[in-house]
Order: C-alpha cells, then structure tokens, then sequence
C-alpha cells in the first residue's frame, strides 16, 4: 500500500482524488492519502476525506519518509516550481497512471507525471517528468512531450510531433504529424496546430484561421 501527499487541493487536485478511489475500488495495490498542502488553506478536498496538512512552504525536506508526492498544481510555472523545489529536498513523486489508459510497448513516463483516465499513449513516445495528461487524450507514436506540460482533455497529438518542457494544451485540440510546440507556449482549447510555433507564445484557432501571439 503506497502513500500519497497531494500538492494543491483544487479542482484538479478533487478530480485525481476521485480517479484514485475509483481505480482503488477494483486494484490489489491501493493508494491511500496521507494529506495534502495548499497555499489557499483547507478545500473541499477535506469533505473527500484527505487531510490539510498545511501550506506548502510548511513541507520540510525531513517531514516524511517513505512518502511519495503527486503535484496536483495546473498553473505551469507554479507546478514546475514545486517540483523542482521538492526534488531538491530528496522527496520522490509518485507517477499515476490510470488503469483504464492504454500504454503502449517502448514509451517511456518520466517522474511524478500523471496519466487520466481512457488516455492512450502510442509506440516509442517519450512523457517528460511532471506532465500532466487529462482524460480521453491521445499521444501519437514517437511523440516527445516534455517536462513539466498540461495536456487538457480530449487531445489528440498526432505521430512525432514534439512538445518542448512547459507547454500548454487546451482541451480539444490537436497538434498535427511532426509538429513542434516550443518552451512556455499554449495552444488555445479547441485549436489544430499545423504549423510549428516558437518558444514563449500563444497558438489560437484552427487550420484556416490560426494565430500565433
């Protein structure tokens, strides 16, 4: 039986909870909760019978032993910040990988990454450390998606594409065969990506109407 501390006690945070004791009710290797820290205080995380253990500076690198962390921030940045501060201290992350998603032969999922449920990753891909992937999201074979991403839900990226660390998907949207998704860039929610984009910018609209900011 593993150990989890959930980093964020938002929405996001809420929704992996319930993929958890879902998965649980039907897996021999339960996950329990040993609590969670949030900068905003105690949540609604609390009624689904998680522990607030406080804000997050309050972690300390000698607080828990034999613990793994699951980083349930959305905000990119924040997310990465926590990550690498946490790591630094020694702490490890759990990567959870919902039953229901299909995985295919030779990909690789880094570290403290997070894989909704109905996902499918497809052959050779690469899944940078901690990158979130939402439900009903499809990654192509010999995709490259690296550290650090938001992958929304119902997401389809096609075969060699590559998303570079700290990228952004919204939900319904697709990134198009061999494409690439530069460092710190969004892609819009229910846009198509045919075109490369560059580091540090905002992809919106579909294939005859695309912008790049």
């Amino acid at each position: 039986m593993n150990k989890l501390i959930l980093i964020g006690g938002g929405s996001m945070a809420q929704e992996v909870c319930s993929w958890i004791n879902h998965q649980n009710k039907s897996s021999q290797k339960l996950l329990t909760f040993a609590g969670y820290y949030d900068d905003s205080g105690k949540t609604s995380l609390c009624e689904m019978g998680v522990e607030y253990l406080g804000k997050i500076d309050d972690v300390k690198p000698c607080d828990q032993v034999n613990i793994s962390f699951l980083n349930c921030i959305g905000e990119i940045g924040a997310r990465q910040a926590i990550f690498n501060k946490l790591s630094k201290y020694g702490f490890k992350f759990h990567t959870f990988v919902h039953q229901s998603s299909f995985i295919a032969e030779n990909v690789s999922i880094g570290e403290g990454c997070i894989i909704g449920p109905f996902s499918y990753i497809g052959l050779g891909s690469k899944i940078g450390q901690n990158t979130f992937i939402n439900l009903f999201t499809s990654i192509g074979h010999h995709v490259h998606v690296g550290n650090s991403c938001v992958i929304f839900s119902h997401v389809d990226i096609c075969g060699y594409a590559q998303l570079h660390d700290c990228v952004l998907i919204g939900s319904n949207s697709s990134v198009l065969p061999k494409k690439q998704i530069g460092q710190n860039s969004k892609v819009a929610a229910c846009s198509c990506v045919s075109v490369d984009v560059l580091p540090n910018k905002i992809h919106v609209g579909g294939i005859n109407n695309a912008k790049i900011y």
